[in-house]
């Protein structure tokens, strides 16, 4: 459940650092974009987490 909520809280404080950072840069990524993005840094985040907790890497 740590993963999971470690993983979570990841995600929510990327996505709110790309959102900000596009706006900053003046760049006109949309809504969706950002959100695509997100979701794919939250399984590919969550992924290798489950990894290293369960396989053993890096302990």
């Amino acid at each position: 459940m740590h993963t999971f909520t470690g993983s979570l809280l990841a995600t929510f404080i990327y996505g709110f650092l790309m959102f900000s950072y596009n706006r900053f840069k003046g760049k006109n990524w949309s809504i969706k974009m950002t959100t695509l993005s997100t979701i794919r840094f939250f399984i590919l985040y969550y992924a290798v987490n489950l990894l290293i907790e369960y396989m053993g890497i890096l302990k």
